[in-house]
């Protein structure tokens, strides 16, 4: 399935994010059921029929995701549909950098941004990984989805629970070839459906 589905009128669902969304196997490849796409599918066998757009970008951060969101998300919201949905999933490759309590701020600014047009949000928390560039990981991640779980109601509309899902929740989960790349990073399919299920029962909890 390609990058975008048509939306029907009752409503859409916008998937922002880094690689994980955007499905990275290698250079130029994607894994053949990115989450978004599996989700959707989730979606409709749960009676909730949505369009989507998939707007992951490899490498990029929530920063980016912040600064690219008026020109690349607001403008796809649609007063026609039932239901205007964004899912923000960034913040990982930020933990290079960044402190989790500023990748949490940035979080908050865009979610509380993208409420403001008039969608509603879902945002997840964060799941194992080994980047070698960012040494401790899944400590620094824990502490930030530490920071999003605390500031619920007031940062999101639901919150979808990546860090509870048991094959890319748990810390180490990288470790397990069944779900994850070599990488430690990216999911093959089946972690891929870990996260769609996730993501899936935070879209089914909306209005």
């Amino acid at each position: 399935m390609g990058k975008y589905a048509l939306a029907p009128r009752d409503g859409i669902a916008i998937f922002d994010g880094d690689s994980l969304t955007y499905g990275y196997a290698s250079a130029g490849v994607r894994i053949t059921q990115p989450y978004p796409t599996q989700c959707i599918a989730l979606c409709t066998a749960s009676g909730r029929t949505l369009g989507y757009t998939n707007l992951g970008v490899n490498n990029q951060t929530i920063v980016q995701m912040l600064a690219n969101a008026a020109a690349k998300i607001d403008i796809l919201y649609n007063a026609g549909y039932t239901r205007n949905i964004v899912v923000c999933f960034g913040g990982v490759n930020d933990l290079a950098t960044d402190t989790p309590a500023t990748v949490y701020a940035n979080q908050v600014l865009y979610c509380s941004g993208r409420k403001t047009v008039g969608f509603l949000t879902v945002l997840c928390t964060i799941p194992s990984a080994n980047p070698a560039s960012i040494p401790g990981f899944d400590a620094l991640r824990n502490t930030l989805n530490g920071l999003i779980l605390a500031g619920f109601p007031g940062n999101a509309d639901v919150i979808a629970r990546l860090d509870t899902e048991p094959h890319i929740g748990p810390d180490g989960s990288y470790a397990d070839t069944t779900y994850y790349q070599t990488d430690q990073i990216h999911w093959k399919n089946a972690g891929a459906t870990d996260c769609a299920d996730a993501v899936k029962n935070a879209i089914m909890f909306l209005p």
